[in-house]
């Protein structure tokens, strides 16, 4: 879960979201003192939050409250509230019937422990748990896992879910306003997660807008296995643009668009730059890296919801290939793979085909024409090098055996469109090896 509950409390004002409690049982003459808390959220429940109130200025009377402060990001979502209430011999306890949160109201629920009447015990009202200093706030700014309580003088609470966490001080929201971010304004783990442009400057635009809007920018960090990335804007106030780039500030390091993973374009021109409504995009085998994402409007700001799903891949099939960004190397290995491919044996690769070793796969997208491009490998292992356009099943462009490790191959004069490379064992061999993809534009 990204956030987590922020307090329970009573006799402050009412949170952003929040339920508020009331307990109710009969006159059983016990002087119940505790009250045990189990908050349970989602399907299937999971607890969100357990917690002990204690009263020990008077018993906890029938018709007591209390609040539960909840984080903005439970919007929506089921929960249930569990109470147990004991004088150290007896004990009672009953559930809520549920409720669904709804972000920035606070909703009442009772909660029966008595299952049977009271009696009129409770009348006149007696004061409610906040008559002692029971969940009483205390002045200053704090911040738990992401929840920011604010107390002011009078012990009224203000609470706000920090979408992006705390500062490191604690006092304030990260706001991801501009470059570069800071490293607590990340959306690295698949999820959801909310904050506001409002107030923003306006930085940045995309290639595909953003003029004139205020905008966000966050850390998106590949670490590990190479991954499919999905990300939209569902659940926003308004109809963000997003894009997605390699240097924070570097308008042309937005990535390619097209790839050959389930969802993707295959054949656009476009880069990673989204005005759709919502705003989406499929980023087919992003290799381990750090990388940026820009939310943005051409004039409107206000509260946006980023969904984040995430799929490795194997690296060993066409739509399971990695992405070659151009100028970057990266490490990985033929190790565990199967053997998938062989290549048509041009030239010097008549001496050793493939055939029998594992392979690799990835994919790079040419959006304009290049005059020179250069795969090259550093490795010890025996492996050939081969180059197809469209599809793994395409006829080789190229193809280089390098027997003694290290390689380098060269293609010319690229048209626009998708390319895969395979690195193929020789000899039955496999790896690790580094491979990178330089250019020079026409």
């Amino acid at each position: 879960m990204a956030a987590t509950l922020g307090a329970l409390v009573a006799g402050c004002r009412s949170a952003p979201t929040a339920l508020d409690v009331t307990v109710e049982f009969g006159d059983h003459g016990w002087q119940l003192t505790r009250l045990d808390v189990t908050l349970l959220v989602g399907m299937p429940d999971r607890v969100l939050k357990q917690q002990d109130i204690v009263s020990p200025s008077r018993p906890i009377a029938s018709g007591d409250d209390f609040v539960v402060l909840l984080p903005d990001s439970l919007d929506g979502q089921p929960i249930d509230v569990e109470v147990r209430a004991g004088d150290g011999v007896h004990e009672l306890g009953a559930g809520s019937g549920g409720a669904i949160v709804r972000r920035g109201i606070t909703e009442d629920i009772t909660i029966d422990l008595g299952r049977d009447t009271d009696g009129g015990v409770d009348a006149p009202p007696r004061p409610d748990l906040a008559a002692s200093d029971l969940g009483r706030c205390t002045f200053g700014t704090t911040c738990d896992n992401g929840v920011l309580r604010t107390c002011d003088r009078d012990g009224g609470l203000v609470v706000t879910t920090c979408g992006f966490g705390c500062d490191g001080e604690g006092r304030a929201c990260v706001r991801p306003n501009t470059c570069p971010p800071p490293p607590s304004a990340d959306i690295s783990a698949a999820g959801i997660y909310r904050d506001s442009t409002a107030g923003f400057q306006d930085n940045s635009a995309g290639l595909c807008g953003g003029q004139g809007g205020p905008d966000a920018v966050v850390r998106f960090s590949v670490t590990g296995d190479w991954q499919n990335v999905t990300i939209d804007t569902t659940g926003s106030s308004f109809d963000p643009i997003i894009y997605f780039r390699t240097q924070c500030a570097g308008t042309d390091s937005e990535l390619p668009l097209a790839g050959p993973c389930m969802g993707a374009d295959k054949t656009t021109q476009l880069s990673a730059c989204s005005a759709d409504v919502p705003a989406s995009l499929v980023l087919c085998g992003l290799p381990p890296d750090d990388y940026y994402l820009w939310v943005d409007s051409s004039g409107a700001s206000g509260p946006y919801q980023l969904n984040v799903s995430l799929d490795p891949v194997t690296l060993n099939s066409c739509d399971q290939a990695g992405a070659l960004v151009m100028n970057r190397g990266y490490d990985t290995t033929t190790n565990g793979h199967a053997d998938n491919f062989k290549s048509d044996g041009l030239g010097d690769c008549a001496g050793d085909d493939g055939q029998g070793s594992p392979d690799a796969v990835f994919y790079f997208r040419v959006n304009t024409p290049f005059k020179q491009l250069t795969i090259s490998t550093s490795t010890s292992v025996p492996h050939s090098i081969y180059v197809r356009e469209d599809s793994c099943s395409s006829p080789d462009l190229a193809c280089g055996l390098y027997p003694m490790g290290n390689g380098t191959l060269t293609l010319s004069d690229l048209l626009p469109g998708i390319y895969f490379v395979i690195i193929d064992g020789a000899g039955g061999k496999s790896g690790p090896f580094t491979i990178k993809l330089s250019n020079e534009a026409m």
